[in-house]
Parts: C-alpha cells; structure tokens; sequence
C-alpha cells in the first residue's frame, strides 16, 4: 500500500493508513495484548515489536525524516546502514501474510467494538466484569472470530462466557421505533402527538423493515392516514430487561448487564489495580519493575476485596513482595479515594536479586 500510495502521490492515503495502523492495531491492539509477555521477557514479542517498528520508521522516513531518523538511531544494530535514509524502502514479503488470520483478526477487533458500544450504552467500565457476551454473527467471518477467539473477546470485553447464538432461534435483539423529532414536528405540526401515538401502537418489527428498505409507509391516525418517510423514524436495536444490545453488518451482541455481589467485588479489585499501577507511575517505575506493596484501608468491604483478589492485584501490578504492615523508610506513598473509601498505598522498587 505504501509503494503505490507513494507512486500516486497520495501521501495523505499513507498517512491516514499508517496512523489507523499505529493507533488501532500497534499500539492499541499488540503492545497492550503482550504487555504480559514482554513483562516475562518473551523473545519472539520483543523481536516483534522490533521488526514492526524499524520497517514502520524505514516507511514513514520520506515523510516524517527527523522523527524516523531518531526512532532509527535507537534500534539500529552494528553492520545496519548508519542513516534510516541510507535504508532500501521496505518491500512486502506476501508469502508471509496469513490472509485466514489477518481476516478473522479485523472480525474479531469489529466484534471488540461492538461490545464495547453495548457496554457504552449503559454506562458500564470495562473494569466491571461482566456474566456473559452472546453473539449472532452476520458473517462466516465473525462466527469464525467467535470460535477461535472466545478468550481474547472474554478478556477484551471483561466477560466471563461468549457464547453464539443460532438465527434459527430468532433475532438475539428486537426493535425499537422511535419518531425523528427533527422531522416529525415540521411535517405533521398539530398532529404531531397522534401521529406519535399511532407510531408507538404499530408493529415495529413491520416498521423497521420499511425504514431499512427505504420504503415509505402508512399509519391510520385519527383525521386521515398519514405516509411516513424512512427519515422520519428511528431504528433502534431492542434488548430484554438486564441486557444492553448493539448491532451492525446483521451482527448483533447482547451483553448481560446484571451485576452480582461477586462480580461487583471482582471489579473493585480492577480498580485497586489502576490506582496501584497510577501510583507506579507516579513513583516513575519502569514497566517491568518488581515492588513491594502495602494496601491498608478502615474499609471492611475493601479488605475483603483486597484479601479475596490478592493473588491477581499482586501479578497485575508486578508485586513480589507484599507486606501487611505499613512501609518504613523510603518509599511512595499516596491516599486514594475508592467508592467514598480511603485506600493507603505504599510501593517502592525492589533491586533483582544478582
């Protein structure tokens, strides 16, 4: 892409590609997936990223020069050219793209964003967990992400189950119809609120299909039927009580929304881990740096959290040694609140053993 794009001077179509790229896939998608395996040294992750960010520096070079330039310098190994200009432009080695892989990645990184749109619709944090994602696939691709993948979309998403659902059952999601008021008031003025009336007592399964046709429809309303344009309704995906839908490409998600004692404790421990890692970084610790830990609060359901989710808190946020009483000497140390409670955290850095 980036060769015919330079061969047609479209530099913009790169950039715009290479920013997509970077923002969605490198740093969004791969560094954060393997921010475990590079925390365990893991080669072929490190080599990875290697790669991908020196062919990304020799591909960008024409168009941002002092930025590759010193994004080279730093990666660059005894015998490789001394500028990043003095590089051969990359060239696509196609024998090594698995077409299957790259394809049912984008329908699983689609399925992601959809979870997270029905996750947004009521308000819920990723750092919630959550019961379960069911899924109706609008295409063998997404049905195949779903199949290969369920753990990636479990943990991306924070839900403990995904599950597909069979079409043959019925839609996973119903409909709902709602007047486009931006429409509606100009249109049919003093009729306004009949119209709205007659539009709530009809068959919105029958209605939707109109509008997604782009068919116009009557509805009776006393005073004389009335015809209705596609834009003058709104479609919206339907969930059951205790569940939050979304759909796009006829691929629909419902996400159950119902939150347990016990999924609620396992999302504060999710929050103890941000507060933990935020103060990592306050102290200035680098990613992979061991600390000793101490978490002390007057709050019995935060003891209880902390005590049943130690194991997790402790390998999420790379403690290797936590302690019960409070830190003496140096250290950092901060009060934060957590749902109204004060939580006491206190780190510091602890040397490898030689």
């Amino acid at each position: 892409m980036a060769r015919k794009a330079f061969d047609e001077y479209n530099v913009m179509a790169f950039c715009l590609e290479t920013e997509k790229f970077v923002d969605d896939k490198l740093s969004n998608w791969y560094v954060r997936r393997s921010k475990r395996r590079f925390w365990d040294g893991h080669q072929a992750a490190y080599q990875t990223l290697y790669t991908v960010l020196t062919t990304l520096a020799k591909l960008c070079a024409p168009v941002i020069p002092f930025l590759t330039e010193a994004m080279y310098q730093n990666l660059k190994k005894p015998g490789d050219p001394e500028s990043v200009h003095l590089c051969n432009y990359p060239v696509a080695d196609e024998t090594l793209i698995d077409e299957e892989l790259s394809r049912d990645m984008d329908a699983l990184l689609d399925l992601v964003s959809l979870g997270l749109a029905a996750r947004n619709s009521v308000k819920i944090k990723v750092r919630q967990p959550l019961a379960e994602l069911r899924v109706q696939p609008g295409d063998e691709g997404t049905r195949r992400a779903v199949e290969r993948f369920p753990g990636l979309i479990g943990e991306e998403l924070n839900v403990k189950r995904v599950t597909l659902h069979d079409p043959s059952n019925g839609p996973l999601l119903g409909v709902e119809v709602k007047p486009n008021m931006k429409t509606f008031g100009p249109k049919f003025g003093a009729r306004l609120r009949d119209v709205q009336v007659a539009l709530a007592a009809a068959d919105a399964s029958v209605v939707a299909a109109k509008v997604q046709a782009g068919e116009p429809f009557d509805l009776n309303v006393p005073g004389g039927a009335v015809t209705l344009d596609p834009g003058d309704v709104v479609v919206q995906p339907k969930a059951p009580a205790g569940w939050a839908g979304a759909a796009d490409k006829g691929t629909q998600v419902l996400l159950d929304v119902r939150i347990s004692q016990e999924l609620e404790r396992e999302g504060r421990a999710r929050e103890i881990v941000r507060l933990v890692n935020n103060e990592r970084k306050n102290a200035r610790l680098d990613m992979e740096d061991r600390i000793e830990l101490y978490l002390g609060t007057a709050s019995e359901v935060l003891l209880g959290v902390i005590k049943a989710h130690q194991a997790y808190i402790a390998a999420e946020t790379l403690v290797a040694k936590w302690t019960d009483q409070p830190l003496t000497g140096p250290c950092h140390q901060a009060s934060v609140n957590l749902d109204g409670q004060t939580l006491n955290i206190a780190l510091r850095k602890l040397t490898p053993e030689k």
